[in-house]
């Protein structure tokens, strides 16, 4: 990032990025423009069991200690995939943290195949009846927070995780305040061949 400096003040600043096939690539941001922006806390946290670990990343409005805020949890739409990163990102659920106080949670339960397994086995078909478990006891957990608001709680999943969302639904009726399904599956059938295991045997 270099700095460019305009009337004693850096106003703007370069970024120039090496792209691939060594192409360069340059773009302005107004630093100006961060002025006044309220970026959400991030926050990563083990949750441990006695065969598996739950890894949790959790985005918390500026100064969200003196208050109680509603929980969004973001379900992820492709199974085994890693929801957990500390990639940087800019999108809605940023934007309702930032403007609307609310708290983003992210959960990679047992069957994240990108992190491994204590567990020996795990039976495919049974991967979205664990995930739901998971996810369920991490939001749990997560309404003992004090900054937490156990009757604000939200669902948002597309495709996979919208599946799940529905069945987080379906498996309480005092858990969550409402959700947002996009895509649902509704037929295993019809789904990714990597995820049926061995038709015609049931997943998830």
């Amino acid at each position: 990032i270099f700095p460019e400096h305009r009337g004693g003040q850096a106003e703007q600043a370069l970024i120039q990025v090496l792209v691939f096939p060594r192409l360069p690539f340059t773009a302005q941001m107004s630093l100006t423009a961060l002025e006044g922006k309220r970026l959400p806390e991030t926050h990563f946290r083990i949750l441990s069991d006695v065969d598996y670990d739950l890894h949790l990343k959790l985005a918390l409005p500026q100064g969200y200690e003196g208050n109680l805020h509603p929980l969004l949890l973001l379900v992820d739409a492709v199974p085994g995939s890693q929801a957990v990163t500390e990639e940087f990102a800019l999108g809605w659920p940023q934007v309702l943290s930032s403007s609307h106080g609310v708290a983003l949670a992210w959960v990679d339960g047992r069957s994240g195949v990108a992190r491994g397994q204590k567990s020996p086995a795990l039976d495919p078909r049974k991967l979205g009846s664990l995930t739901v478990k998971d996810q369920m006891g991490v939001v749990e957990w997560l309404t003992q927070l004090p900054y937490i608001d156990p009757r604000r709680i939200a669902l948002y999943g597309k495709a996979f995780g919208g599946y799940l969302t529905l069945k987080m639904l379906a498996a309480t009726d005092r858990l969550f305040k409402c959700a947002a399904v996009m895509a649902p599956i509704t037929d295993f059938r019809l789904y990714s061949e990597s995820a049926l295991c061995s038709p015609p045997a049931p997943c998830a």
